[in-house]
Order: structure tokens, then C-alpha cells, then sequence
């Protein structure tokens, strides 16, 4: 589960979203046929991940990893006002493509009424999307499923970066909440800080390098969960 990290974005092939390289790899490591779905839309934040579970379920799957970013933990509430406004979020196939080439590079987009609102939302959001990853972990109990949390950084974080301190604040308010669930936990920035920039598209989007490199550590790392269970 994850936002437009987890979903490929446009500019992915799908044999190389990260589900389907993660599907590789275990299948690759275990005897058993593994299936990775993907639940993920640009924008998703935890609260977003938390609805869709509360409405579809973890599909009967033994692992759900939420994959985040650290911009994750600071997403506003969720909302619709974009849906079939924004030329980012259609709700519909262009009846031409060069419509959608006018809609992308020539139309000028107009403003959102009530957007504005929803993105200057106060208070603790940081709060709130722990809280949502805490009930998103007691709907995977109940539905026998082990929750993951990977937590993916942004390009300025990794080396010779490194997180602000307001965002160091908020990482470590993820990680003690994982420790509290007793949920793994999975901080990619020291693998990140290996490798450096090539491992993005831009501040936040995995090139295929990053692509291959998470699901490397995400296969090995599920496996490692799943011979100490």
C-alpha cells in the first residue's frame, strides 16, 4: 500500500512497479507461489490507506507493507475536490490525445474552490496519520494480516542531505509508534544514503534503479519476518 512511490506513477512500466519486482523476488527465494497486490493512488496518504482497507480488506493477505514517504506523515485529509478537476487526477480516458496534450501543456488550470482549505489543514497532522497507521494496524490483526512499515525519503534527505529537524521529529514519532504496535519497521534511508540521487526520477519518484533496489530489501526483509514467525 502506498502512494504514487508504490503505484509507478505514469512514466512506469508495469513489470516494474514495485509489486511486481517484490513478486519476483520472493518467488524467487521461496518455494511457495507468492502474489504482491498493489493498492496505491498518486497523493494516497495514511489516511487514504486506512479507507481502503476500512471498505476493501487486506485481501486475506499474510503481509501488508505500508509503504511511506516522509512528506507521508505531514498528508492532509483526504479529499475528492481534484478527482475530474485536476488534469493530474482524471476520472476519465481523453476522448483524443491531443486534447490530453492541451489539457497538460496548453490549458491553463484553474483553482479548486475549497482546495485551498484542505491543503492548509492545521493542527497535529502528523497525529493523525500515526493515529490512522494505528488503526490501520488493528484492522490487519483482525483480518490476520501482519502490518509493515517501510519508510521510503525524499532526495533531499539522503546524503550529503538529510532530514529537517521538523521531519527528524516526525520519524522518530513513526518509529516509536511502530515499536509501541510492535510492528516492523523499516527505515530505506541509511540503504538510500548508500547509493545516493540515481535511486530517484525526482524528489520523491524511485528510478528503476530505486525501484529494484527496494524491492531487494523489501523481499529480504519479509522474508526475514516471515521465518522468525
Amino acid at each position: 500500500m502506498g502512494d504514487s512511490v508504490a503505484n509507478g506513477n505514469w512514466w512506469t512500466d508495469q513489470a516494474q512497479i514495485l509489486s511486481a519486482l517484490l513478486e519476483n523476488q520472493l518467488n524467487g527465494r521461496s518455494p511457495h507461489p507468492t502474489a504482491v497486490l498493489n493498492a496505491s493512488a498518486n497523493s494516497w496518504g495514511p489516511r487514504n490507506e486506512l479507507a481502503y482497507v476500512q471498505r476493501f480488506g487486506t485481501f486475506e493477505s499474510r503481509w501488508v507493507i505500508l509503504l511511506l514517504n516522509t512528506d507521508d506523515l505531514f498528508a492532509t485529509v483526504p479529499t475528492s475536490l481534484q478527482v475530474g478537476r485536476d488534469r493530474n487526477y482524471p476520472d476519465r480516458y481523453p476522448p483524443l490525445a491531443l486534447l490530453e496534450l492541451y489539457q497538460y501543456y496548453l490549458h491553463k488550470p484553474q483553482p479548486i474552490p475549497g482546495l485551498k482549505a484542505v491543503q492548509n489543514e492545521g493542527g497535529d497532522r502528523v497525529g493523525r496519520n500515526l493515529e490512522a497507521i494505528a488503526s490501520l494496524h488493528q484492522l490487519c490483526q483482525q483480518q490476520h494480516s501482519q502490518l509493515i512499515i517501510a519508510l521510503s525519503p525524499l532526495r533531499r534527505e539522503v546524503r550529503p542531505g538529510q532530514p529537517r529537524d521538523y521531519e527528524g521529529v516526525a520519524r522518530q514519532r513513526l518509529q516509536d509508534l511502530a515499536g509501541e504496535l510492535a510492528v516492523p519497521y523499516l527505515d530505506l534511508l541509511p540503504q538510500f544514503n548508500q547509493v545516493g540521487a540515481s535511486l530517484y526520477r525526482d524528489h520523491i519518484h524511485l528510478s528503476p534503479q530505486g525501484n529494484r533496489m527496494v524491492a531487494e530489501v523489501l523481499g529480504i526483509w519479509v522474508q526475514k519476518q516471515d521465518d522468525s514467525t
